[in-house]
């Protein structure tokens, strides 16, 4: 199997293809942040139902066979082996993958994805010899005056450097695993978000506010928004060491963080004429005591924590809602963040 580069198929979306019958299937999500690697398992029939392992383990990024030692640590730690891992999703993440909403000629589906790799050269700072992974989306047809017909859409489009791709897959093949999915760390975070997202049946999505997650990884921040029918934007505000645990230290990180937020936010905007009134926070960074406060007030928005296990998505079996209690974890239980 060559799995491929995914635009939005993480761990909850592996349940949207058409599986026979009412099976319970079993699904993991591995994501690699800059820091550590979470595994995340769940079981279900045609969406996830209950979540029975998660946890997590640091890992060294630059020694592919130290990486593949935390993997394999890691499942021992959890109990789970991998003729137990079912279908596996990965996620991406390296300043040489990107996912961009673009408008581009209206064209088939089909064209469209052909067209992905140079699209994407359009935002990526590579070499000529670079050779890229991509994948797309359409995601409306423009709308024209006086009912012409559409000359142009809107679409989804995520890319990544051949080299990077194999880098996971070196690793994950190292530990015994082959994945299913390749995902980008900002689809899959918005994926986990959606699937616990109670909508407003009656909400207008022309007019509906955006919704927002901040990443707050060791070692980086990023800032993902999306919309009903189109409005993506992933933008990285932060790198570098953690914060000292000093007060100026972190005042300093709310300050420098608040700013490139409300930068995004206003750039988001003005681009796509909608709010974003609330912002929830994932990943190891998310879990500093008074953090989502101290963000909320510099903000002058709404912020929580995201937790994937709190709310289920309307509709949805109800046993995720204690999902917790059941869940075999270990280390620290945080957030399930794909870029921390």
């Amino acid at each position: 199997m060559d799995p491929q580069l995914a635009t939005g198929v993480g761990v909850y979306g592996l349940g949207k293809e058409s599986i026979l019958g009412r099976k319970q299937v079993k699904r993991t999500g591995i994501d690699f942040g800059t820091m550590s690697v979470k595994i995340v398992h769940a079981v279900g029939s045609d969406r996830i139902e209950r979540i029975t392992h998660l946890g997590s383990r640091n890992w060294d990024r630059d020694d592919e066979e130290s990486a593949a030692d935390s993997v394999r640590g890691l499942l021992k730690d959890l109990g789970l082996s991998k003729k137990q891992l079912g279908r596996v999703a990965v996620s991406i993440s390296s300043p040489n993958t990107i996912v961009r909403e673009v408008t581009v000629p209206a064209m088939s589906a089909d064209e469209f994805r052909q067209s992905t790799p140079f699209e994407a050269r359009k935002y990526m700072q590579l070499q000529e010899s670079d050779s890229l992974i991509s994948d797309g989306q359409v995601l409306v047809m423009n709308a024209k005056p006086d009912d012409e017909e559409s000359t142009e859409m809107t679409a989804l489009i995520a890319a990544t450097t051949s080299t990077d791709r194999a880098a996971i897959l070196s690793i994950l093949s190292r530990a015994g695993i082959e994945p299913e999915v390749i995902d980008t760390e900002p689809t899959a975070s918005l994926n986990a978000l959606l699937g616990t997202r109670v909508r407003d049946q009656e909400e207008d999505d022309a007019f509906a506010p955006a919704f927002a997650l901040l990443d707050l990884g060791g070692r980086r921040a990023s800032l993902y928004i999306s919309a009903d029918h189109g409005g993506f934007m992933s933008r990285t505000i932060w790198e570098g060491s953690p914060p000292s645990s000093d007060e100026e230290s972190e005042k300093e990180f709310i300050r420098t963080i608040a700013t490139r937020a409300l930068e995004t936010l206003t750039f988001y905007r003005g681009r796509f004429r909608r709010e974003v009134s609330e912002i929830r926070l994932m990943g190891g960074g998310a879990l500093k005591p008074g953090r989502s406060d101290a963000l909320a007030k510099a903000l002058n928005r709404n912020v929580e924590t995201f937790d994937p296990l709190r709310r289920p998505r309307r509709g949805c079996d109800r046993t995720r809602r204690d999902a917790r209690k059941r869940a075999h974890v270990r280390d620290v239980m945080r957030p399930v963040s794909m870029g921390g």
